[in-house]
C-alpha cells in the first residue's frame, strides 16, 4: 500500500489588515482611557492616625586632614606618605 503524503499548500498571510486593526484598536483605547490625576494634587492629609512625625538629626561633619600619597614605579613600586618613604603598606 502506497502512502501519500498530504500536500502542503503554501499560504501567504496578509499582515496589512491585521496591523491596521491593531493600530485602530490602540488609538481607540488611548483616546477613551481615563487617567488618574497625580497624587500630589489630591486634597488628602498625608499623616495617618497614630503616626509620629520625627526629625532626622545628621551628625556634624568631621574635619579631615589632607594626606598626600605618592606611588611610583621604577623597577618595583615605591610609595611615600607625606614625604616619608614607606617600605611596606602595613
Amino acid at each position: 500500500m502506497k502512502y501519500k503524503s498530504p500536500r502542503i499548500i503554501p499560504t501567504e498571510l496578509k499582515m496589512t489588515p491585521m496591523i491596521d486593526v491593531i493600530f485602530l484598536l490602540l488609538i481607540f483605547f488611548v483616546c477613551t482611557a481615563n487617567f488618574k490625576p497625580p497624587e500630589e494634587i489630591l486634597p488628602i492629609d498625608s499623616t495617618l492616625p497614630g503616626s509620629v512625625i520625627s526629625e532626622v538629626v545628621l551628625p556634624d561633619p568631621v574635619d579631615l586632614d589632607v594626606v598626600l600619597i605618592l606611588i611610583s614605579f621604577d623597577q618595583e613600586p615605591h610609595w611615600q606618605i607625606e614625604g616619608n618613604h614607606c617600605s611596606t603598606l602595613h
